[in-house]
């Protein structure tokens, strides 16, 4: 019953226990049932580095408030659309797909992303190929350094830009906004490092955001009955400590509506969806 509690949250629950049955607890609410006691922290919120410090500063919660989320997510969406409509957009995004990518030679490459130059021009029009930093002439023959051509519908000139000077001056304010608005599910917040949206500093150069965790104090108990047939459960949230960020929206299937889908399949077979 503890895990159903937790699926049906949309909130990112982490850290304390899980409770164990050899211990259980006998709780009067629940008709004095032997229940498993289990304990966790809000894993709060995940947001760029680069995002306005003073977001949900003073936000607080005690239920499900989606609104301010959604807000948050359409800004996201709209500044990212906006920005790639231009020639530079399209530079910076592909400059940032490749600036931090490792080289995989032998596996033990040290290399980083360097701009190169052919010695002819390429079939597709370009001077210039992203290569790695550790390639040396002797390697002429070796397929595994990092190589990235630089794509036909991106501009070269705009590349070596960021390249060499971290970004053309006409970079600041025009086409990106002060803050991200990028944000992640509290559920896999972990598991993401880098911001994928493009960033620019005051004097219009090129940085990277990184996605930090926005932490919480919200704390909740879940009682869940021993017996798996008892379908209730007792869930205290900790007294006067709201969340400090909105609700996130569910991003993983319900256990009712893993079950439909589980019967769909059963009943029009996988080739049938």
């Amino acid at each position: 019953m503890s895990s159903i509690i937790k699926n049906k949250c949309t909130d990112g629950w982490g850290g304390g226990t899980g409770g164990s049955a050899l211990k259980p607890t006998t709780v009067y609410l629940l008709d004095n049932a032997k229940c498993i006691r289990a304990s966790h922290t809000c894993r709060g919120s995940f947001l760029c580095t680069q995002r306005n410090p003073k977001i949900w500063e003073d936000y607080e919660r005690f239920e499900y408030d989606f609104e301010p989320f959604q807000e948050l997510f359409h800004q996201d969406l709209d500044d990212n659309a906006e920005e790639h409509k231009s020639p530079l957009g399209h530079a910076v995004a592909f400059y940032n797909s490749i600036i931090y990518e490792k080289c995989r030679h032998n596996g033990s490459c040290n290399g980083h992303a360097l701009l190169r130059r052919f010695q002819t021009t390429s079939t597709k029009g370009k001077n210039y190929f992203v290569g790695c930093s550790a390639w040396l002439p002797e390697h002429r023959k070796a397929s595994s350094h990092l190589f990235r051509q630089i794509p036909s519908g991106v501009r070269e000139q705009l590349v070596v830009e960021l390249f060499m000077h971290g970004g053309p001056a006409s970079l600041h304010k025009k086409m990106y906004t002060q803050y991200c608005y990028f944000c992640v599910p509290s559920r896999i917040g972990f598991r993401q490092k880098d911001c994928p949206r493009d960033h620019c500093d005051v004097d219009g150069k090129v940085i990277h955001g990184e996605i930090m965790q926005r932490k919480c104090s919200a704390e909740i108990i879940i009682f869940s009955p021993v017996e798996r047939d008892i379908r209730k459960v007792l869930v205290i949230t900790k007294p006067g400590v709201p969340h400090n960020h909105p609700s996130y929206a569910p991003e993983i299937l319900s256990f009712e509506a893993a079950e439909a889908w589980r019967e769909a399949i059963r009943v029009a077979g996988p080739l049938g969806l």
